[in-house]
């Protein structure tokens, strides 16, 4: 999602007319009426396609499609993955060959970015959109607007501002009924989650065992969901509290519970369920992937606020397409975390709106289910592995997600969806 809408960003400013939109969001049938579109696809578990492209991908191998349906559409593909995987990239590369199959052009060879990478995927990345572009002036039969200046700051995605009217009571009680309308509106999705109670979490294996490992059981009654054997659970994890007090601290956000508003400053960026009424220590929890390994564009903005001429420099090297190997050594070979850089460069203290923009959303994960539906229709049981290691610097890492089940006690609630047939 984060290069997409960075690249959409980009398409903008060089003045091409853009949607960017998940492909679960797009309707499959308009396919044949596009002139152009670029795909990012990661692949999941054994070269499954991820959960936002599945109905996406069911239609396009539908046998009774035209073998030029596509015929008036160009396209580009990306694809994330990771190489220790035996199905390296198989999703982006399946969906590459399938829209050829059904007749549209591809603008070149199809990007293939992995996480085994010591430079990670911004190498890779880095090549395949320094190609794209001229293959889309091409195909658009025109000269593209210059790109932005690399010196000049982009404009924010989103607006924050302080709310100083009615009480958080009154707007989290109507938040609930809508949450609810919405839940009446089917079953529990991305967009509107379930909050399961946790009936059970036990340890399985014995104290003082390296690895530690859970059993949960999640409450669904009410919920909708009906699973079937070889379905998982979608979790969306939040940030450990301490971890994102400290972080506020060093960041100098001074009120970190104060009532705030954010709103999207253009269509191509989107609010979610609960911006209208949120907080800072929310944000931090629940919506940013801060503990996730910094990448190249977090670094590239956020060296437009650093007010010390040497950390500047240090974070526009890092952020330099040129710079891999430096970004290599400091941040993707030992894992240092978008947490740790905001430590490491203290000059660097963006306005809050700013922290959307510089770090990923927070993703779901998933937890295949370990019950069986005959025996408990009404519940969900999870054995979850609880991931620590170290990095290669010897600092100690911790799953967000498996971290986050594990601290949960009974009678906790967790948000989650269901993820059929994986």
């Amino acid at each position: 999602e984060a290069l997409s809408e960075s690249l959409a960003a980009t398409a903008s400013e060089r003045g091409v007319s853009v949607r960017c939109l998940s492909m679960d969001e797009y309707e499959v049938a308009e396919l044949p009426t596009e002139p152009l579109v670029v795909f990012f696809a990661s692949t999941t578990g054994e070269g499954e396609v991820p959960d936002p492209m599945r109905h996406f991908w069911r239609f396009l191998l539908r046998k009774d499609l035209p073998a030029a349906s596509l015929a008036a559409m160009s396209y580009a593909t990306f694809g994330l993955g990771d190489s220790s995987y035996p199905k390296f990239n198989y999703a982006a590369k399946r969906l590459h060959r399938r829209l050829a199959m059904l007749g549209a052009t591809p603008l070149g060879s199809c990007g293939l970015g992995d996480e085994q990478d010591g430079r990670g995927i911004e190498e890779a990345y880095a090549h395949w959109e320094e190609r794209l572009w001229p293959a889309l002036a091409h195909q658009l039969g025109r000269e593209l607007q210059p790109a932005r200046l690399a010196t000049a700051c982009p404009a924010p995605r989103y607006t924050v501002a302080q709310l100083v009217s009615a009480p958080r009571g009154l707007a989290s009680e109507a938040e609930g009924t809508a949450a609810e309308g919405a839940a009446a509106a089917g079953p529990p999705s991305a967009r509107r989650p379930w909050s399961a109670a946790v009936l059970r979490n036990e340890r399985l294996t014995r104290d003082g065992q390296p690895r530690e490992v859970r059993h949960l059981e999640l409450d669904l009654c009410g919920s909708g969901i009906d699973y079937a054997p070889g379905d998982a659970v979608a979790v969306q994890p939040r940030n450990p509290p301490a971890a994102v007090d400290a972080l506020l601290y060093t960041l100098g956000v001074a009120d970190p519970h104060a009532r705030l508003c954010v709103t999207p400053n253009s269509p191509l960026w989107r609010a979610w369920l609960g911006a209208h009424d949120t907080t800072a220590h929310e944000i931090f929890s629940t919506r940013l992937d801060v503990f996730g390994v910094a990448r190249r564009p977090f670094f590239a903005l956020l060296a437009h606020f650093a007010t010390d001429s040497d950390e500047k420099e240090r974070l526009e090297e890092f952020g330099d397409p040129q710079g891999v190997d430096e970004l290599a050594a400091y941040a993707t070979r030992p894992r240092r975390t978008c947490a740790e850089v905001l430590a490491d460069f203290r000059s660097a203290r963006p306005p809050l709106a700013r922290y959307l923009d510089l770090i990923p959303p927070l993703r779901q994960r998933y937890f295949s289910i370990s019950s069986s539906p005959l025996l408990h229709p009404t519940t969900a049981h999870l054995t979850v592995a609880v991931v620590r290691y170290k990095t290669l610097m010897h600092e100690p890492r911790l799953g967000v997600c498996s971290n986050y089940l594990a601290s949960l006690p009974v009678g906790a609630t967790v948000r989650i969806w269901l993820r059929t047939g994986c």
